[in-house]
């Protein structure tokens, strides 16, 4: 597929990508080393200010490497290609929703579909209003490698059904769940850690 090469800046809408693409950030390229944190410095973020994700994925194929996605009512910038997602009063009830639980993890940053796979790579990925990952569908799959899934309001990653997998990947002050599973799926998680008890996911 296509390679798209981001420049170190706040990028705000909602990406819909339905071929495969790889994303890279030019601080990524620079020479980011395994298991750094994307969006420590100078990289690229995505900003989705509504309740649409940030990233959705519907094609095969699709990776990102470098990359921050932010979930997110108000933000500060705060440097070159690095913004402080700000709580705001109406980020939170968007995120707690009419319908409990079921429907705050119906929203978050990143989405992969039913036919969609994604490999993530030293990526951030944070959410005030719901969940910062989800992935569903048999046919769907996530992979995340030397991540990290911040402040995510409802909790950190959902596998409804979806193959994929967490390595050195971490889950930090995530609302009710660090990684939830369900109609079946099974994903491989090595090295990574829910922050929020303070042990391995």
């Amino acid at each position: 597929g296509c390679v798209v090469v981001l420049p170190p800046a706040a990028f705000e809408g909602s990406l819909v990508l339905s071929k495969a693409l790889h994303i890279t950030s030019r601080t990524q390229l620079a020479g980011a080393g395994a298991g750094a944190w994307a969006g420590a410095g100078a990289g690229a973020v995505l900003v989705s200010r509504t309740r649409q994700p940030a990233l959705t994925v519907l094609a095969p194929g699709v990776s990102v490497a470098g990359v921050a996605f932010h979930q997110c009512g108000d933000y500060r910038v705060v440097g070159p290609g690095v913004i402080l997602p700000l709580p705001s009063p109406r980020a939170d009830d968007a995120a707690r929703g009419s319908g409990g639980a079921a429907e705050d993890e119906e929203v978050c940053c990143v989405r992969v579909g039913a036919s969609g796979t994604l490999a993530l790579e030293q990526c951030v990925i944070s959410s005030t209003r719901g969940a910062c990952a989800v992935a569903r569908g048999a046919e769907a799959v996530l992979e995340m490698q030397c991540c990290r899934l911040a402040d995510g309001a409802a909790g950190g990653v959902m596998f409804d059904g979806a193959g994929g997998g967490l390595a050195r990947t971490d889950v930090v002050r995530c609302g009710r769940f660090g990684v939830l599973l369900a109609g079946g799926a099974a994903p491989a998680v090595t090295d990574s850690q829910d922050l929020r008890r303070g042990s391995s996911c």
